[in-house]
C-alpha cells in the first residue's frame, strides 16, 4: 500500500521546472558558484532525507536527474527508485 501511495503521489504531482536539469546548467556555465552549489545541495541532501525517512531508495541520482524551478533543486526521473524496508535512522 506504501509503495502504491508513493507512485500515485509522484503521478499526480507534476511541475514545471522551468529552470532545467542541473547538468545543462552546469554545461551552459562551466561551474556554479560556491553559493549556488551550496543551496542546490543543500535542497538534494533534504529531499534524500525525505525519501530516505520514506523508505524510498532513489538509485540513480546525478545532475541530469535534478531539476531547477524557481531557484530550487529538485530530485527527478524515479525510474530506479525502490521501496526498501531496511532503511533505518535513529
Amino acid at each position: 500500500l506504501r509503495y502504491y501511495q508513493f507512485l500515485t503521489a509522484m503521478l499526480h504531482h507534476k511541475e514545471i521546472c522551468d529552470g532545467g536539469d542541473l547538468d545543462v546548467i552546469v554545461k551552459k556555465q562551466g561551474c556554479l558558484t560556491e553559493d549556488n552549489a551550496a543551496h542546490f545541495i543543500k535542497d538534494i541532501f533534504e529531499g534524500l532525507l525525505y525519501l530516505a525517512n520514506m523508505n524510498i531508495v532513489h538509485r540513480d541520482i546525478k545532475i541530469a536527474n535534478v531539476l531547477i524551478s524557481k531557484g530550487q533543486a529538485k530530485i527527478a526521473d524515479f525510474g530506479f527508485a525502490v521501496v526498501s524496508k531496511y532503511i533505518m535512522f535513529d
